[in-house]
């Protein structure tokens, strides 16, 4: 290909990238209304956010699901409150799965449900936590500084990772009831 003709190669692409970029944009704005500040509850590792609001399933429509750089690498790393507040629903019985299992029964797996706000109008659920790993109880007041516990593989997860949403309060016996909040994670806090 000669000089030419590969500069206008290059042009094109430019071009093309500028205006996916510009028909993009719109879809990159924040939704409308309350949009919930949570610190990132994770402070060892290398993480991505995976599955960000993938889930169009009643209060997780606008979750977030954490996974390792690494497979399972995430597997036991500590979960600190996203949130100030109090705790107000804990599961921490059932147990961690061997990849590819999921446990259909049991959505969230082991959890720790947050509520959160000035007027604990919001709710943050963290699921798929370790077996055994939970270290609040319900009525615990907890800071970002408090460990909930550890990420596991339990629940409806096909791997290790953490998933985290916020909603509006629901029915108390239903995880998911509540009316989705789209999120706003701060920078990861790295332990020394």
């Amino acid at each position: 290909m000669s000089s030419t003709g590969g500069v206008f190669v290059r042009g094109g692409l430019a071009a093309a990238s500028v205006a996916a970029l510009w028909l993009a944009f719109p879809a990159r704005t924040s939704p409308a209304g309350t949009i919930v500040d949570l610190a990132f509850p994770l402070r060892s590792g290398h993480y991505s956010i995976a599955d960000v609001g993938t889930i169009p399933y009643r209060g997780a429509s606008y979750s977030i699901d954490i996974v390792a750089a690494e497979a399972h690498a995430i597997f036991g790393d500590v979960i600190y409150a996203p949130c100030e507040g109090v705790v107000i629903r804990v599961e921490d019985w059932l147990p961690d799965l061997a990849a590819p299992q999921v446990d259909r029964a049991h959505m969230p797996g082991n959890f720790v449900m947050l509520e959160c706000g000035d007027a604990g109008d919001v709710h943050v659920l963290l699921a798929h936590m370790r077996s055994g790993s939970v270290r609040v109880h319900p009525g615990d007041y907890v800071t970002t500084d408090d460990q909930l516990g550890e990420v596991g593989h339990s629940g409806h997860s096909e791997k290790p990772h953490l998933h985290m949403h916020a909603q509006r309060p629901g029915k108390p016996w239903d995880l998911f009831s509540g009316d989705p909040l789209p999120i706003r994670v701060g920078p990861a806090i790295i332990d020394d």
